[in-house]
C-alpha cells in the first residue's frame, strides 16, 4: 500500500505545541532567569532533513506565556496561546478555541524550538552552551553555540549574529521517538527580546468559544481505545513527528472514530499544534479536541 502523506508533515511543523514549529524532548531544566524568559518576538522558517519544508511560524513570548501563530505549507493555520488560565489553541479562521490538557503548558517557553525565547546570551548560559566555530550565513560572521538536551539524547547548534547577537540558525539532531534520528534547521527570520508586548496578545478574545474538556476521552465508540492501540510499544514523551513515523512504519492511516466516522490520523495529526505528548492518553484527549475544533 502506496503511503505519501508523510511528506505532509512538512506542511503544518511547529506549534508548539508547538510545532510545530518542534519542542525539545526531554529538555534540560533550565535555571528561572527573569533575563532569559522576560519577552520576545521572532519568527521563524522550518526545514525537516528527510520531509522537507515545515512551514512558518511567529511567537510572541512574555515570562511564561506565549502566542504562536503558525502556517503550514499547505496553508493550514493555527494560533495558540497560554496564559495563567491555561493553553488554547484554534484554526484562524474559526472562533472556537479549544483547552489542551494541562500536560501541554509543562515547561511550554522550554520547548517551542530547543533555542532561545529570550535574552540569547541568558539562554546559552543556563545551557552551559560552548562555542565551536566562527563560519558565515547569508554573507554575516556568526558564532556557532553548541550544547546538548538531557541526557545528552539531542545535540543544537546556534548560530549567532556576530554583529546582532540575534540567533540567525538553529540545527537541531533530533531523537524521535527514541529511534528516528532527523536533522531540523530552524531559520530566525527576525528576533527581538525585551520588548513591550500587550497582554491582549495571550488571552482569548471576549467574543470568541472556549470548548474545554476536562477528562481524556477515551471510550467506546470514539476511537480511543483504537488510538491508544495503535500507539502501544511508542516511546513517550513522544513528539508529534515521531507519531506519524511510528504510524507510517505500523501501515495505520485510519480509526473508526464513532459510529459513522472514519478518522485520518495522519491528517488530524498534521493539524494539532502540540510537538511534544507526555503520554497515549494525552494523544488521545488532543486528538480528540482537534477532531471537534478545527472541524466547527
Amino acid at each position: 500500500m502506496k503511503r505519501n502523506w508523510l511528506p505532509l508533515v512538512a506542511a503544518t511543523g511547529a506549534i508548539c505545541l508547538v510545532g510545530p514549529v518542534l519542542a525539545q524532548t526531554n529538555p534540560a531544566a533550565p535555571a528561572k532567569t527573569a533575563s532569559a524568559k522576560s519577552s520576545a518576538k521572532f519568527n521563524v522558517e522550518i526545514q525537516y532533513g528527510k520531509h522537507g519544508k515545515g512551514g512558518t511560524a511567529k511567537f510572541w513570548v512574555k515570562g511564561d506565556r506565549v502566542r504562536e501563530e503558525k502556517k503550514s505549507g499547505g496553508g493550514l493555520r493555527v494560533v495558540l496561546i497560554s496564559n495563567e488560565d491555561g493553553v488554547f489553541v484554534k484554526n484562524k479562521y474559526s472562533q472556537v478555541w479549544a483547552k489542551m490538557p494541562q500536560t501541554v503548558a509543562f515547561r511550554l517557553v522550554d520547548r517551542l524550538l530547543g533555542g532561545p525565547a529570550g535574552d540569547p546570551k541568558a539562554f546559552l548560559k543556563e545551557r552551559k552552551a560552548k562555542k565551536t566555530a566562527v563560519k558565515k550565513w547569508n554573507g554575516q560572521p556568526c558564532e556557532i553555540w553548541s550544547y546538548n538536551s538531557a541526557k545528552n539524547v539531542e545535540k543544537y547548534d546556534l548560530w549567532v549574529s556576530a554583529k546582532t547577537s540575534k540567533p540567525v540558525r538553529l540545527e537541531r539532531d533530533a531523537l524521535l521517538g527514541g529511534k528516528f534520528r532527523e536533522k531540523i534547521i530552524i531559520t530566525y527570520t527576525d528576533f527581538a527580546w525585551n520588548v513591550p508586548l500587550e497582554d491582549a496578545l495571550f488571552k482569548v478574545p471576549a467574543n470568541e468559544q472556549v470548548r474545554e474538556y476536562k477528562n481524556p476521552l477515551v471510550r467506546p465508540g470514539h476511537g480511543g481505545t483504537a488510538l491508544t492501540e495503535a500507539l502501544q510499544g511508542l516511546s513517550f514523551p513522544a513528539t508529534r513527528v515521531d507519531i506519524l513515523e511510528w504510524l507510517e512504519e505500523k501501515g495505520i492511516q485510519d480509526v473508526q472514530w464513532g459510529p459513522n466516522k472514519q478518522l485520518n490520523l495522519h491528517t488530524v495529526f498534521l493539524r494539532t499544534p502540540p510537538e511534544t505528548f507526555l503520554s497515549e492518553a494525552d494523544v488521545v484527549n488532543v486528538v480528540s479536541q482537534m477532531d471537534e475544533v478545527l472541524n466547527s
